[in-house]
């Protein structure tokens, strides 16, 4: 005689710790690195822009959680401008982010936040001039602050936590 199972599939939560978005996010610099040196048609890399704006807001997100006055639920969206005003001047040293970063962050994520996506999916406004949206930071300076960002402080404040 065979009896009949019921297995009931519950959502699993995954918390992923600061150490886990630092790692994340020195990968994508990685990747980003690889990335930017491929030689595109297009010559605006977007490809790499999404992954180096990926490593830092991953980097960002991994010094506010390891500060441990932020839960994840505060710092879900991928947007700059949402993010910054949680660094307070101590997490701002230990990132290394001066006025000039910040003011990049902020031109950049006109580009790169949630609503907008403009470096992952093609927009017709945009080629055709139609939509207005800042000029762009060079890639070597976007590279630049990243790998500022991901420096021995960041570590070792992120694996102290």
């Amino acid at each position: 005689m065979s009896k009949n199972i019921k297995i009931k599939v519950e959502p699993i939560k995954i918390n992923v710790t600061p150490y886990g978005f630092y790692v994340f996010a020195r990968d994508y610099y990685q990747s980003a690195n690889t990335v930017s040196a491929i030689n595109f048609k297009n010559k605006i890399k977007y490809p790499a822009y999404f992954l180096y704006c990926r490593s830092i807001e991953l980097t960002i997100k991994s010094v506010l959680l390891a500060s441990g006055e932020y839960k994840l639920n505060q710092i879900k969206k991928h947007d700059f401008s949402k993010l910054i005003p949680f660094l307070n001047s101590k997490l701002k040293k230990i990132l290394m982010l001066n006025k000039k970063d910040i003011d990049l962050l902020l031109n950049i994520d006109k580009w790169y936040k949630t609503d907008q996506k403009k470096f992952e999916y093609f927009s017709l406004g945009v080629a055709i001039g139609f939509e207005k949206l800042p000029e762009l930071p060079s890639l070597v300076d976007l590279k630049s602050l990243n790998s500022k960002m991901l420096g021995p402080q960041v570590d070792k404040f992120v694996v102290n936590s």
